[in-house]
């Protein structure tokens, strides 16, 4: 598998530039797709049918801050919430954590805003707090990366009513920049990648402690090359925990696979040239495929995933096929006629 081919029939217009997918089919016949769009600093709540089509043009929400950029959805205890990311807004404010109650017709109720404020080292990207992502860990916690406070902070929600509670704080290095990360879907253990360090960290939360500890650090750099240029982008894992695969767009363009071990270490397996300026990227198919979306010439290449977890590029599209301009993000779509759906 890999082969595209695009499907303009369910091409929809969101009002504004999608940043970030979250898809959630708990309350909602089909599916409901949540769309951060920042610059309007909201949240577009549309449902989609049995086919794949939105519903255009949806329902917007306040996004609980400024510049939404990341969402996902957490389930805590009986409940599922909707975690959005505010980098932030004019002179920094606006960095915050939001969580939504979904409510039936993809409808979304604020539950509760935590605000981030800090700062760290860089002198124009880290002067105030900037929260790059919250990605929904297990049993109702949740772990935010915010860039420009150097931490990864970790949440629990509340199944009664959304609430937010940190439950601890990781500082990273001075000037690494966490951005996004993914979950370990057995083991304990959480996984950034650091945009401005262009390194992968791995953590673990304590017991009782509650505590995040760094149990492994891996560079995303050969040895020698320049760190200038680059920023690191994406970070997914596959189903099974047996892979990891790190974008880092720039001047190098590449994509890295990590294979996981049975404690979750992590080794690096293959580096390999990714469509220029990767920052989307995103398993399909159960993980057979990964799609990764090159923003500078607005193309998706899609690779085959090998048993070893190695990647072989397999299929392309670029705007002569109907592609958007300037590719970032995905939403793999369930839907009975359409296994699987990109939206750029």
């Amino acid at each position: 598998g890999g082969a595209m081919s695009p499907l303009r029939g369910l091409a929809a217009d969101v009002g504004s530039l999608p940043v970030w997918f979250a898809e959630d089919h708990g309350v909602q016949e089909g599916g409901c797709l949540f769309i951060t769009r920042a610059a309007k600093d909201d949240i577009l709540a549309v449902a989609y049918d049995a086919d794949g089509k939105v519903a255009v043009p949806g329902t917007s929400s306040p996004s609980g801050g400024r510049n939404p950029v990341h969402a996902s959805v957490v389930a805590a205890g009986g409940s599922r919430y909707l975690l959005v990311a505010n980098y932030d807004g004019p002179g920094g404010q606006g960095a915050s954590v939001a969580s939504f109650h979904m409510l039936e017709g993809c409808q979304l109720r604020l539950a509760d805003v935590v605000e981030h404020h800090g700062s760290s080292v860089h002198p124009w990207r880290q002067t105030a707090a900037h929260v790059h992502s919250v990605t929904a860990g297990p049993g109702g916690s949740a772990y935010a990366c915010d860039l420009g406070t150097d931490e990864v902070i970790k949440y629990t929600v509340s199944p009664e009513d959304g609430k937010l509670h940190q439950a601890a704080i990781f500082k990273t290095t001075p000037g690494y920049g966490p951005r996004h990360a993914a979950v370990h879907p057995r083991l304990p253990l959480v996984y950034v990648v650091c945009e401005m360090a262009q390194v992968v960290l791995v953590l673990q939360p304590g017991g009782g402690s509650g505590e995040l500890s760094l149990i492994q650090e891996l560079r995303l750099l050969q040895d020698g090359e320049d760190a200038e240029g680059n920023k690191a982008a994406e970070i997914v894992m596959q189903p099974d925990g047996s892979a990891i695969y790190v974008t880092n767009r720039g001047r190098l363009n590449t994509v890295t696979v990590f294979a996981v071990d049975g404690r979750g270490r992590l080794s690096q397996k293959q580096q390999l040239p990714a469509p220029a300026f990767p920052r989307g990227m995103a398993l399909a198919q159960g993980g057979s495929v990964l799609l990764i979306a090159g923003q500078s010439k607005g193309e998706v290449v899609s690779f085959s995933v090998k048993a070893d977890g190695t990647l072989e590029a397999i299929g392309r599209l670029t705007d002569a096929d109907g592609l958007p301009p300037n590719p970032g993000a995905f939403a793999i779509v369930r839907a009975a006629a359409v296994p699987m759906t990109i939206l750029p």
